[in-house]
This record gives C-alpha cells, structure tokens and sequence, in this order.
C-alpha cells in the first residue's frame, strides 16, 4: 500500500471517528444535522460499533487515550439511548376510578391489500380508537364492515401513503382534517367527546428522510404539527409514524414544543419497521405522545397483520 493510499485511509478513519462521535454526543438532540448523519442516528449499531472497534483496536495497540476517547463516547450515546434500549421498566400502577381508552395505531403499507391478519389483531385487541395511516381506498372499504363498531370516523383516503383515518367508538369533532405543512402531507386532528372526559386525538404521518428532500419534507411538516398541536386543546394524543427514532433530534423537538410525553420511554426497544427484520432490527418509528395528564397503562408492539410495519396497542387513562 502506497504512502498516499494509507493517509487517505488513516483521514478516512479519522473522519468516521470524528462522525461517529459526534452522533454519540449531540446526534440524539440535534434535529439540524445533514441529512445522511441524521441517518445514522437511526441506526445506532452502526456508530456504537465503530467506536468500539476503534477503542477496542487502541487497547490492543496500548493506546490509552484514543481508547478512552472511545468508551466516553460510547457512554454518552448509551445515556441518550437509554430509556429504549434496557430492559422494560414496570409500568405505572393503575389509578382507580379513571376511564380506560385503548389506541390502536396501524401503518396499513398502501403497497398491499387488506388482509385476514388485519380483522384478526382488531378482534384481539379491542381498539375504542384506531389511528390508520397509508390508508387507501381498498382500506376504506375494507373498515365500512366494522362501521357498527367504530361508528364515527375522521378519513382522508389516498393512493399514495399519505392516507390517514381515525376510527372512533366515540363522537369526533374535526378540528382539522387535510394538507398541513409545505409539502402538503395529510393531518388529522380531531376532539373525542368521551362520556367521562373529552381529550383531542391526532394522526400524522411525513415523507420518510431517505434523500434531501424527504428530510426538509418530513422536518417542516413535523414542525407545522407541533404548532397545530399547540393550538389545540388538553389533553392531547398524536399517534404519528415520524420516520424518526425516539432519540432523534426531530422527535425531542416535536415533544419539546408540544410538551407532551413519549409513550414508549421506559419500555425497551418496541421497534416497529421494517417487519422483513429480525424483532431486534426493527426500528421504533411509530409513536404515540400524550399529555402527561394521560397516564400510560399498557404499550406494546402488535403481532404482524401484513403490513412493513407492527402496530401499537397502548391503554390510556383519562385525567379525572
């Protein structure tokens, strides 16, 4: 190897070491970063397993330094990462006397058909509220047959994946149900008028982040729901396939300016995307966020139903 091809290769590392450690430190909380590192933010295997091969290959080389440099970062990262990657805390001990309301939030994959799989996780679980995206025209009638079960319904049906719906057992009063945002990505904001307590549900769903524009996409739109979410009122749920991780810099900001709660913080992994991988490659990029008048009594990921994605089942508990 030429004196000229090992520098290259030593700028190389050093530049991937450089990255890296910057996503470790700042990746989880920055939602300015180009798009291509953003990228690795959600992939936190990648950056955690260089560093560990750079740190583990300063040991062997009796490199101190450079090996400590590695294990600080890869602490960072953890501290960051944390709440979605131990193991699941216990959930919070029920409040008695405060109505229950289980949320069924389903990417349906506008690629595929209903399936058989679908009516089956309906019966199992029971939704009073479904929260659909990609929902399509063969969707929609697939749901007209469940009309007696979820009799009201706020739908914004779509060839493409930007269709969403929700499916009530409650009356809903639409507060918002159409493009929002720059690129004109479908929302629905609604109030569910529960005997016990009315409280306001949201359904959203951006570009995925995979090229420029996908990511100035998503991010504006994001930030426009976070203002129609302000302006709504308490208490608040979104359901939103983000196509972002919970420990990306958009979805803190989205929860900062909204000030509501990550469902899934505490409970392990819950990866949702895409199915094709094993359970422990999945990413979490399906979210529910409420208000932390809501108190969380169940979240989990659903079996298959057919879909690129999982589900999540989540329980609420309406404020007295």
């Amino acid at each position: 190897m030429s004196l000229r091809t090992r520098r290259g290769a030593r700028l190389l590392a050093h530049g991937a070491l450089l990255v890296c450690g910057a996503t470790a430190v700042l990746g989880t909380r920055i939602s300015w970063w180009p798009w291509p590192i953003e990228l690795l933010v959600h992939w936190p295997e990648l950056w955690m397993g260089w560093l560990l091969f750079v740190g583990g290959r300063a040991a062997a080389r009796r490199e101190p330094r450079r090996a400590l440099l590695c294990v600080a970062l890869l602490a960072a990262g953890a501290l960051r990462l944390a709440p979605y990657i131990g193991p699941p805390h216990d959930p919070p001990s029920s409040t008695e006397g405060r109505a229950r309301v289980r949320l069924l939030v389903a990417n349906l994959w506008c690629e595929r058909e209903p399936t058989p799989a679908f009516a089956a996780l309906l019966e199992r679980e029971q939704p009073d509220l479904l929260a659909l995206i990609e929902f399509t025209p063969s969707w929609h009638t697939e749901l007209e047959r469940f009309r007696e079960r979820w009799p009201h319904r706020l739908v914004q049906v779509r060839d493409d994946p930007f269709g969403l719906a929700l499916y009530s057992r409650w009356p809903l009063e639409q507060l918002h149900l159409g493009p929002l945002g720059a690129e004109g990505y479908a929302f629905a904001l609604a109030r569910v008028r529960h005997p016990e307590g009315a409280f306001t549900c949201a359904v959203a769903h951006p570009r995925a982040p995979q090229h420029p524009r996908g990511w100035y996409g998503r991010n504006d739109y994001l930030g426009a729901v976070a203002e129609a979410l302000r302006a709504a009122p308490a208490p608040r749920v979104l359901a939103i396939d983000s196509n972002a991780t919970p420990w990306s810099g958009e979805m803190h900001s989205l929860a900062a300016r909204t000030e509501l709660v990550d469902a899934r913080a505490g409970r392990g992994w819950c990866g949702t995307w895409p199915t094709f991988l094993p359970s422990l490659c999945l990413r979490p990029i399906d979210h529910v966020l409420h208000e932390s008048s809501l108190a969380v009594d169940a979240f989990r990921v659903t079996e298959p139903y057919g879909s690129d994605h999982r589900g999540l089942a989540v329980e609420l508990q309406l404020p007295r």
